[in-house]
């Protein structure tokens, strides 16, 4: 196994432990966007909130924080 696969795969880990996900709940009228794909979160999607209060689709935010340890928003690190 390559050194990079090594890291991807341990990176997945320490993601996978620190990042929650669950189903989407919006609480406002407005529809919010996954800065990511850019699609919206909708009620049946699974989804995770970042400490900084934003929030992405679980899958894309999982794979997002396997290459940078940030928010994609403000840019605040996510995992200790």
């Amino acid at each position: 196994m390559a050194l990079k696969d090594m890291c991807n795969d341990y990176m997945l880990e320490i993601v996978d432990e620190d990042l929650r996900g669950k189903k989407y709940e919006n609480c406002s009228d407005e529809k919010e966007k996954c800065v990511i794909c850019l699609s919206k979160l909708k009620g049946s999607e699974e989804a995770s909130k970042l400490e900084c209060g934003h929030k992405f689709h679980f899958e894309c935010i999982k794979k997002w924080l396997i290459v940078e340890n940030m928010c994609p928003l403000c840019k605040e690190a996510v995992l200790n």
